[in-house]
């Protein structure tokens, strides 16, 4: 088979990028799961995404950032954040099964509770977080003006991760840090405008950026290269250790200007990155010397590939990531998407085995709808228990259910399915009633 060339193999990589779809729906699910609980505390209380998850950079496989916040808190406060996230929030993710707790962080800038979703999907949860919202919507912003700068975008995080170079936890940069390079690059190179950061808050953005349009005109090679070539120290490019990466500025500027008195470490020769909300907060600071030098050398080495036009290794097609499309089922797509109300175990006469032959031979996607009991049914028909509004159903196809419903409920809850006002998918004419599996929200 021909090689690819240079063109085909980046919108390839970026293709081969983005989420899967039942990675989406594991999102979407896990925040409403995320909201129905936190909405216990009371009004006023909201969870939104952050990160690459709402800005419009988010990759295949990535996790989920979301912070918990009641609308009277507006700035950031990590004491008590701390607080309502030990004693408010982690009971109630203690009890949730679909959530499992992995490693709570009490000291950091940020406090995080670290979770696992449906056993597959990590989420970092923080709370009283608008710091991380401004710059979601500010990223969100950039993303918007041009599809070059997604793509820009995401072949530097692809290129990153394929060389070792990013992850805080390793001493390498962040994956926000290497998007702040690469629309900063694409100011002060490409002419792309610089939003005012003053017109983000943690609701969203002001009028007065939403209007403003702009179109790159480059194509992607040529952005990709020049990108490499700008940080590698070509002949104009950046100045390692003399100049500051500002998104926030959007213009090449020293250190040793005024614009960044408060940067912490700025007249040293490293590598530079502002915070645009932050401005005290140097976003070297998770980047090891050595770790520094190595990224140095990997940007040298992607600049020289393409100028000779090659292609980096990060770009080169990878036979088995193709082989993944949204057309793979796991069982942690195709479980039911509520906290049981009851266990199955004390569902009494009304449990029975697990769905017959008829289930294995379904070979399409899950399906949900949300339907309300009617009033006066009885617990012995609904298993319906105080405080139960909804209910939803979901069919499994790859992991059946071991306790599945008896036929007789099957029916009955078949036909108020079918009559339900708001459903989040459509029923399946053809789906055998065996395949039920129910459970109820609280």
């Amino acid at each position: 088979m021909a090689s690819p060339n240079l063109r085909d193999a980046l919108f390839a990589s970026i293709e081969a990028s983005k989420p899967l779809k039942k990675e989406s729906q594991r999102q979407f699910f896990c925040i409403q799961q995320l909201e129905q609980f936190v909405g216990l505390l009371g009004s006023g209380w909201h969870v939104k995404p952050f990160g690459s998850a709402a800005n419009s950079f988010l990759t295949r496989g990535g996790d989920l950032d979301v912070t918990c916040f009641h609308e009277s808190v507006q700035d950031q406060d990590t004491s008590r954040a701390a607080h309502e996230l030990q004693h408010k929030l982690l009971p109630l993710l203690s009890c949730h099964p679909r959530f499992k707790i992995v490693e709570e962080i009490w000291t950091a800038r940020v406090p995080i509770v670290k979770l696992m979703f449906d056993e597959t999907m990590e989420v970092d949860l923080s709370c009283h977080n608008p710091q991380a919202l401004q710059n979601t919507y500010l990223l969100k912003a950039y993303a918007e003006l041009d599809e070059q700068v997604r793509n820009l975008v995401l072949a530097a995080k692809l290129w990153a991760k394929s060389e070792g170079v990013s992850g805080a936890p390793g001493g390498h940069l962040s994956s926000y840090s290497l998007t702040l390079m690469a629309l900063y690059f694409l100011q002060v190179e490409v002419g792309m405008p610089c939003l005012n950061t003053a017109a983000f808050s943690s609701k969203g953005s002001a009028p007065e950026v939403d209007n403003i349009s702009w179109a790159c005109g480059v194509n992607l090679v040529d952005l990709v290269t020049r990108f490499f070539a700008f940080f590698a120290g070509a002949e104009g490019g950046f100045q390692w250790g003399r100049e500051v990466i500002s998104v926030r500025k959007g213009r090449r500027l020293a250190t040793n200007g005024l614009d960044f008195a408060m940067l912490p470490g700025r007249l040293t020769s490293r590598l530079h990155i502002e915070d645009p909300f932050l401005l005290a907060r140097n976003l070297n600071c998770v980047l090891s010397l050595e770790n520094e030098q190595l990224l140095r050398v990997k940007l040298g080495q992607a600049a020289s590939t393409m100028y000779c036009g090659g292609i980096p290794n990060a770009f080169v097609p990878d036979a088995a990531e193709s082989l993944a499309s949204d057309t793979d089922v796991d069982a942690s797509t195709t479980i039911s998407t509520t906290v049981s109300a009851k266990s199955f175990s004390d569902l009494g006469p009304h449990a029975s085995e697990s769905p017959d032959s008829r289930f294995g031979a379904l070979a399409k996607p899950w399906y949900q709808a949300a339907v309300r009991p009617a009033d006066g049914r009885s617990e012995d028909s609904y298993w319906k228990s105080g405080g139960v509004s909804s209910a939803l159903w979901g069919c499994s196809l790859q992991n059946p259910p071991a306790v599945a419903t008896h036929n007789r409920l099957l029916e009955d809850m078949h036909a108020l399915l079918q009559g339900a006002p708001q459903c989040l998918a459509p029923l399946p004419e053809d789906l055998p009633l065996p395949s039920f599996e129910l459970r109820f929200e609280l």
